[in-house]
């Protein structure tokens, strides 16, 4: 016969500890996990499941349990490409996944390991030629409004910055997000990715960046030569070389992130 064990819960109720309500809060917390990791990257499940090599549904709340409604765990191999993604240790996930189950619920921040990501400004691609976004050193300035990157497509009427989640941990101060809503990059970045950029980030040779200045159009380069006062970039799509001055009110804001 199954043992069954009440235990006390720290909100005073008493808890089911039999193995089979173990492993049910486990699952619980596994899944709540895999949904808070997508979120934090900036990606639905499905997203999450896509840049993992995954079909589209593979991780929807229906495709979490069996035909006969037994409880689905995924492969290990299939765990390990997911956390890749997400860019979380399996030790570090298990650890939160265990504390999870012990509590009974997930959540952000100290409960679980999980880092709380913080709030970056966001605006669209297409919007980012509107006047005052930055001030005269070229870091982004006004107070967000709005917490989610709305527009798709230039709006002149349009709040200055949106908000979102930043998709990665340790963002600087100046650090913003930056809504692709072309299809210009692809397919090194896809229409509708979040690009992190990073004014005050050391560029190299090889990095993407955005190349931004008065009276220039904002575009995504790749950086081939970088000297103290001058750089040689191409479009990350082409090869046609181009010179660009440096010192005449011309920078390049490195490109530190990008989700699907």
């Amino acid at each position: 016969m199954t043992e069954r064990r009440l235990g006390r819960s720290a909100g005073g109720y008493e808890r089911d500890e039999s193995p089979q309500a173990a492993e049910g809060m486990r699952w619980e917390a596994f899944w709540e996990l895999l949904d808070l990791a997508a979120a934090e990257r900036g990606l639905s499940v499905s997203g999450l499941a896509k840049a993992a090599g995954l079909d589209p549904t593979a991780l929807n709340p229906s495709k979490r349990f069996a035909p006969d409604g037994r409880r689905r765990w995924l492969r290990m191999d299939t765990v390990f490409r997911l956390l890749d993604i997400a860019e979380i240790s399996l030790a570090r996930f298990g650890e939160a996944m265990e504390q999870g189950a012990a509590r009974g619920n997930v959540t952000p921040g100290a409960q679980t390991g999980l880092p709380e990501h913080a709030l970056l400004r966001a605006t669209s691609f297409s919007h980012l030629a509107v006047a005052g976004l930055f001030d005269r050193a070229f870091l982004p300035v006004g107070r967000p409004r709005g917490n989610v990157v709305a527009r798709r497509r230039h709006d002149a009427s349009a709040s200055s910055w949106g908000e979102i989640a930043a998709p990665t941990t340790g963002c600087g101060p100046h650090d913003y997000a930056v809504r692709l809503d072309t299809a210009d990059y692809e397919p090194v970045f896809r229409d509708n990715s979040l690009l992190v950029m990073a004014p005050d980030a050391a560029l190299h040779s090889g990095d993407r960046a955005l190349l931004y200045g008065e009276g220039l159009v904002p575009r995504i380069v790749r950086i081939q030569i970088l000297n103290a006062d001058t750089a040689t970039v191409v479009s990350p799509i082409g090869d046609v070389a181009e010179t660009v001055d440096l010192s005449s009110r011309l920078v390049l804001h490195r490109i530190v992130a990008a989700t699907l």
